[in-house]
């Protein structure tokens, strides 16, 4: 985990730039991308939390909440990863909450850093424990509008037999959602205080960074084409005290980003803060 805990606080702030894909769609909604009712395009923090977790794992740091495809042989759930931790395991059948948290946090990069509700029915254990994480991560929201666009698809052939015997035509008809262009911008906080809870140390704070400027460099799909998502810019800020030498909206409200029609769909002016230095890492 490293030797020393995160002392100071961290603010950060990235623009991720998309262009004809989905950089986010809503499952409920038929995959669309997400939009908020102004018809600004969003991803969820979630996502993005996601994309710095498989990042963290291809690294070869330990995480707790991977895809399912990444689980060990022999564990099916988030419980059972859990319960094959002998440390949890044997914290789990004591009771010892403080020694549970105190072993996940050791254990795995993401609790520690992002927190974990670790809640179990009666049968399992019985246990229901959260663990706050020092970084938080908000919404990415584009600096314009999107427009969605559909693109209709074909399948060339019936998925199963039965569609066969029934005469079912192969040429079925799918939608697929993009949008064209944008800026998304993202911030976060890293808070010593929750640092000191989970034994999240700078040497983390310093992969979660790394893991932002290269979070699209595996992650290609359909919805989301090599090269269609990258992280543009990523701005780091690094206070001298644990509690900031300003608050984060001021520092955030530091950085004026305004939307542009070409590439790469916004410009940036930095507004320096006495005392407050600001490095800016290119994404990959």
């Amino acid at each position: 985990m490293g030797l020393l805990t995160l002392s100071n606080r961290i603010d950060f702030c990235g623009i991720i730039i998309a262009e004809r894909c989905n950089p986010n769609g809503d499952p409920v909604n038929g995959n669309v991308p997400r939009q908020d009712f102004d018809g600004y395009g969003i991803i969820s923090d979630v996502c993005i939390k996601r994309k710095i977790r498989n990042e963290l794992f291809s690294n070869g740091y330990d995480i707790f909440v991977v895809t399912s495809n990444a689980l060990p042989e022999g564990q099916k759930s988030l419980h059972g990863r859990a319960r094959a931790n002998p440390d949890m395991e044997k914290a789990l059948k004591s009771k010892d909450v403080r020694q549970y948290r105190k072993s996940a946090c050791e254990k795995w990069m993401d609790v520690r850093a992002f927190g974990q509700v670790f809640a179990f029915k009666q049968a399992d254990g019985g246990l229901s424990e959260a663990v706050r994480g020092p970084v938080s991560i908000q919404d990415a929201v584009s600096l314009d509008t999107v427009t969605i666009q559909p693109k209709n698809i074909t399948k060339s052939v019936n998925t199963n037999d039965s569609d066969n015997k029934s005469g079912k035509a192969s040429d079925t008809f799918g939608v697929r959602y993009i949008i064209n262009c944008g800026a998304y911008v993202f911030r976060g906080s890293m808070h010593p205080q929750l640092a000191e809870l989970t034994g999240f140390t700078y040497g983390d704070a310093l992969a979660i960074r790394d893991a932002m400027c290269t979070m699209f460099r595996n992650d290609i799909s359909a919805a989301r084409p090599s090269g269609s998502m990258s992280l543009d810019k990523l701005y780091w800020w690094e206070h001298n005290c644990p509690n900031g030498q300003y608050p984060p909206a001021k520092v955030f409200r530091s950085l004026s980003l305004e939307p542009i029609k070409g590439y790469p769909y916004y410009t940036a002016v930095i507004n320096g803060l006495p005392g407050l230095k600001v490095e800016v890492f290119d994404g990959w």
